[in-house]
């Protein structure tokens, strides 16, 4: 899969064929609509790279990528933040406002 983004909407391309569902073909691609906040960071999350972390102005946001039923968005972290990383190694996700880095297990 190959997460790529505009300013705000999420895309992924699916490279090969998935064997489980949703069932997508190679060459499927999702858009995925993150309101009219700007995107500053998107990263994959989980095993299967079936949700992605995302950054905008207000927060930091959780997506699946299942279209069927709509797309299930939630927010995990409110307001500012600068930057995060994920760690799947430890399943924990960490975030800094500018002036103290902070963790949560995901």
């Amino acid at each position: 899969k190959l997460l790529y983004w505009k300013e705000n909407e999420l895309r992924v391309l699916f490279l090969k064929d998935e064997s489980y569902q949703p069932y997508r073909k190679s060459e499927t691609r999702i858009t995925i609509p993150a309101t009219d906040e700007k995107i500053k960071k998107a990263v994959f999350y989980g095993g299967n790279n079936e949700h992605i972390i995302v950054l905008t102005q207000k927060g930091i946001f959780i997506s699946d990528l299942d279209e069927r039923g709509g797309f299930f968005v939630k927010k995990i972290i409110e307001g500012y933040v600068q930057d995060f990383i994920y760690s799947a190694k430890n399943q924990k996700l960490y975030w800094s406002d500018g002036r103290m880095v902070y963790e949560i297990n995901i």
